[in-house]
């Protein structure tokens, strides 16, 4: 690269320096009106702090927004794929009762999961008895899809502790849905 000549430098130092004195100038006057307008400048600075700090909370407020939009779209898709399950399976129930689906005793076997129902302690305090027949649709994932009280006890804690017993306990394999009915006995000894 070329160096400069004495003569070109002298004309840029010379700009420099008016350069120099200017931005001195500038800032000098800068701090006269500062101190001149000291009280304004300070209530501009402190309105500006709370206009940022405001923006910086808005913003914060508009992400928990968005993640709050996104977390019910996601329950709302779930919700989505609950109900059109619910009507799968509801309409094969429909299906099934209109095909004229027959009721048959239900024999416990080794294919599934059936504990018998525990006898309640204030029922057996009490010395109740009684037999809870029921009605038990079993899905086609082998779950209880639908457990009814068929004929009662007499007794409502027995009645409502062998549905429920069912209903969270019980277990088929997979398969076709089925309908059976079951009587539970409950007897003191």
């Amino acid at each position: 690269m070329k160096k400069p000549s004495d003569t070109q430098r002298i004309p840029v130092a010379a700009a420099c320096i008016a350069l120099s004195l200017l931005c001195l100038g500038l800032a000098a006057r800068a701090q006269n009106a500062a101190t001149d307008n000291a009280p304004a400048a300070g209530q501009a600075a402190a309105e500006s702090n709370v206009v940022n700090q405001a923006n910086a909370k808005i913003r914060l407020a508009n992400d928990a927004i968005r993640r709050a939009n996104e977390e019910v779209g996601k329950l709302n898709h779930r919700v989505q794929e609950l109900e059109a399950k619910v009507t799968s399976l509801t309409a094969e129930l429909e299906s099934y009762r209109q095909l004229g689906g027959a009721w048959m005793q239900f024999v416990p076997d080794n294919l599934g999961t059936y504990p018998p129902p525990p006898y309640p302690i204030a029922a057996m305090k009490k010395h109740l008895s009684g037999g809870v027949s029921m009605r038990i649709v079993v899905s086609t994932n082998g779950l209880p899809f639908e457990v009814a009280l068929g004929r009662s006890s007499g007794v409502t804690m027995l009645d409502t502790n062998a549905v429920q017993w069912v209903k969270n306990h019980w277990r088929w394999p997979e398969g076709p849905v089925r309908h059976y009915v079951w009587t539970c006995r409950y007897e003191p000894q």
